[in-house]
């Protein structure tokens, strides 16, 4: 299938943490979309944790907070979009009560291309140092082949009654600004749009809609389902899934056109994560009865204490479901170590990941092992235990190292930043210009634990700064996050402009 046939553009569903001032917590997503004979635009998705803003009285005497938001774009060097402008909160009676979150729907025309986009975010009530986060932004829109939208995932669709800034296509659209559902959620609600599907030479086609495992892409038959539409210059896709009994794990949610052939014409794909812990996935050891490994690389592998140490060094990229058989099936003090079945599930291991070569996966990886346990091990732990070794293993070798430990006020410490964070055990999607603070905790001993991340599902202790810095400010406040500027300090700074 050619690429002229076949349009397939990159999704994007960015997902931007942004702490300020250690307090406030806002949320940024996008979504890329295309007006045929106009041309396409970025909408950008901010969602601000009402609890986290500093609340002012006005003359009505009601209270209400206020952010200062900067959005730059640029492609290459060149600046395409700025504006800056204020974010207020909804007005409430008594800021001792619950603080509703609120919504900030912004939309940016863009052409055809890759951008860098930048967003600063300031409470202006507070005036403390602003955060800001960056992402990149691929957009592509063919003008003469079939193409889909990014996906937006929603928190609910009602009929418009009267057009605002969520009104698209004659529905308000409440975006779900997150890529993560909990057991509370039982069902994925999106929103896309289908274009130039007069080009499929039809009078109907197919749109199918489902949801596959991230890895494997296997199709959950379970969660599929498709509608028939008329060609028109612009389709709208808006649908649910229910995902209750969708277990634990990681996938994608897909949209396909097909042609009245059942020919692919063009795909989109959002990643999510489920959890779900009432419905359970499961590693067996019957689920390796007559697995045969004899014309494998493992077939000689006959030491049982090697084989647990190579099962243990997987742990920085095993799932967690994969770490629960290795502990369950082979606790370190057993005696009775099934060596067979060490042997077989180490082999499927490596065929999950490259089932061309596994081999050759697993002594690449070996390889980043030795390295590891040669730079950050010591006689306590080896280094693919040790947070460095442990996220290095995991996401790859970072592309800042700053060293911290010259800052006087401050525990030494290492802060590592990701261009692009590719997560090995894929747990996260893709992410762009992430971050990590390693500290040392007992000078001297090498031992560097991770404090602080802006990488979901990482540690990440809005208080960091206080205990970097505790050897030379004690807080006595509760509601404190940040220390005290020194002569020489400069970890925050570091941290949110690593070089």
């Amino acid at each position: 299938m050619t690429n002229k046939i076949y349009s397939s553009v990159l999704v994007l569903f960015m997902m931007v943490s942004i702490t300020v001032g250690g307090t406030v917590q806002a949320y940024l997503s996008t979504c890329s979309f295309n007006v045929p004979g106009k041309g396409p635009y970025l909408e950008t998705y901010l969602s601000v944790d009402g609890k986290g803003l500093s609340y002012v009285k006005k003359e009505n005497g009601k209270y209400q907070g206020a952010i200062e938001v900067t959005l730059l774009v640029k492609h290459d060097t060149t600046w395409v979009y700025r504006d800056r402008y204020n974010l207020l909160s909804p007005e409430v009676d008594d800021t001792s009560k619950y603080l509703k979150d609120f919504i900030d729907q912004q939309r940016i025309p863009l052409a055809n291309g890759d951008y860098d986009l930048s967003i600063s975010i300031t409470d202006k009530n507070k005036r403390e140092h602003p955060f800001a986060g960056k992402a990149k932004i691929y957009i592509n829109y063919p003008d003469t082949v079939p193409a889909i939208s990014d996906i937006e995932l929603l928190a609910s669709f009602t009929k418009s009654v009267q057009k605002n800034i969520l009104t698209k296509n004659g529905y308000d659209l409440t975006p779900y600004i997150d890529n993560f559902y909990s057991h509370y959620n039982n069902k994925i609600k999106f929103y896309a749009e289908v274009y130039n599907s007069k080009y499929l030479a039809s009078d109907k086609y197919l749109v199918k809609y489902y949801i596959e495992q991230y890895k494997t892409k296997r199709i959950m038959g379970e969660f599929s389902q498709f509608i028939k539409m008329i060609p028109e210059d612009i389709n709208v896709v808006m649908a649910e899934l229910p995902i209750d009994s969708l277990v634990s794990g990681n996938y994608n949610l897909v949209i396909e056109v097909r042609n009245k052939k059942d020919e692919l014409m063009a795909m989109k794909e959002l990643f999510f994560q489920r959890e779900n812990p009432n419905v359970r996935n499961i590693i067996k050891a019957s689920d390796y009865a007559g697995f045969d490994i004899n014309s494998t690389f493992v077939r000689n592998y006959n030491n049982r204490d090697t084989l647990y140490e190579m099962l243990l060094c997987l742990r920085p990229i095993s799932s967690q479901t994969e770490i629960e058989f290795v502990d369950n099936y082979f606790q370190k003090d057993s005696r009775n170590k099934d060596t067979l079945l060490m042997k077989k599930y180490f082999y499927d291991f490596w065929a999950k990941r490259n089932s061309d070569n596994p081999k050759e996966e697993w002594l690449k990886y070996r390889a980043e092992v030795i390295k590891v346990n040669e730079k950050w091990g010591n006689v306590f732990r080896k280094g693919y235990e040790s947070d460095r070794g442990r996220v290095y293993l995991q996401y790859g070798p970072p592309d800042i190292i700053v060293d911290g430990t010259d800052d006087p006020a401050a525990k030494p410490y290492e802060i590592w930043e990701y261009y692009k964070l590719a997560d090995k055990t894929h747990k996260i999607p893709d992410q762009t210009y992430k971050r990590f603070l390693f500290y040392e905790p007992n000078q001297g001993n090498n031992e560097f634990v991770l404090l602080h991340s802006d990488v979901k599902g990482e540690i990440s202790d809005e208080k960091w700064q206080l205990v970097l810095y505790q050897r030379s400010y004690q807080s006595t406040d509760i509601d404190d996050v940040n220390a005290p500027t020194y002569a020489g300090s400069r970890a925050l700074d570091l941290f949110n402009n690593p070089r």
